[in-house]
């Protein structure tokens, strides 16, 4: 863009008044400003037009329900579209082929009985499905064998409250109200139990995997993250644990009762860098590096 030509005459700042510490002693008017900061309307500079939008299908209340809405794309696949849902009282799972001819369907509906689903998730090979129904427990869906979703041991995963599929195997990472962690192999079909070194004092709510095969989890007092996973056999080992109630003994009073964490996310570098969302209006980043053998409980803060 063009520069903006400032009618703001520039100032000279008085270096003579400085501290013996070296800081500026501003007054009023040696505040400098730019042509971009005395404007009231953002300067919004726009490209040649590159893509144009197109609506292939419009999904609403009417086939969906009222309730959240989950959605997933499928993996290695730009037309397929699974979604979960709540309709009168039942949980729905719909599969949407927006490639199909002449316009885009759903290739199939499953009704799963009373529950909201609150969680949705894709295998990495693009194959499977894990849907987690709040108070039911988790669905499995095989798309390419025909048939109904199969629940994944209800007894157990009743008090699932987390669910999600590694980034490298068919493993899929469990968490429950007790805190428990479980580990669910899919092609050995066994579940692994951690309940000594990986499990928390408080439910499970959220969490992640890195490219490596770490998994980490966050429950309402404290986020662990586990070494390198194997493709079989896994066993949970700690590689970092970190108290959120001495992170939250820093932030503003008004944000320690927001709740337990609701997101947790890695960087894409190494050692990772994780963030843990608060409730809704707070997130803490910090390192996971443990080089030195010494859990470092410090981190940024961000409102």
């Amino acid at each position: 863009p063009e520069p903006v030509a400032s009618t703001h005459k520039p100032i000279a700042l008085d270096v003579s008044r400085t501290t013996e510490g070296g800081e500026r002693n501003l007054s009023g008017g040696d505040f400098l400003t730019t042509a971009r900061a005395a404007n009231d309307v953002a300067i919004t500079v726009r490209g040649s037009k590159k893509t144009a939008f197109t609506c292939h299908m419009h999904l609403t209340p009417t086939s969906l329900g009222d309730s959240k809405v989950m959605s997933a794309w499928r993996p290695g696949s730009s037309a397929q579209l699974a979604v979960a849902t709540e309709k009168d009282g039942s949980g729905l799972l719909i599969l949407y082929d927006l490639a199909a001819k002449p316009t885009p369907r759903a290739t199939a509906t499953h009704n799963l009985g009373p529950g909201q689903p609150i969680k949705l998730d894709w295998s990495p090979d693009g194959y499977t499905l894990a849907i987690m129904q709040q108070g039911v427990g988790i669905f499995l869906w095989d798309v390419s064998v025909p048939g109904p979703p199969l629940r994944l041991a209800p007894s157990i995963t009743c008090a699932a409250t987390f669910s999600m599929w590694s980034k490298r195997f068919q493993q899929l990472a469990i968490g429950t109200s007790g805190g428990k962690v479980i580990i669910f192999n899919k092609p050995q079909g066994v579940m692994q139990l951690h309940e000594k070194k990986g499990k928390h004092g408080a439910a499970v709510t959220c969490g992640d995997w890195t490219d490596d095969n770490r998994l980490g989890l966050a429950s309402g007092t404290r986020v662990k993250i586990c070494k390198p996973l194997s493709e079989t056999g896994a066993q949970w080992e700690s590689h970092s644990k970190f108290k959120l109630s001495g992170m939250m003994s820093r932030v503003p009073k008004k944000f320690m009762e927001s709740g337990a964490p609701k997101l947790l996310s890695f960087s894409l570098s190494f050692p990772p860098f994780v963030a843990v969302c608060i409730g809704d209006n707070y997130m803490l980043v910090f390192g996971t590096n443990t080089a030195s053998n010494v859990d470092e409980d410090v981190g940024l803060t961000f409102p």
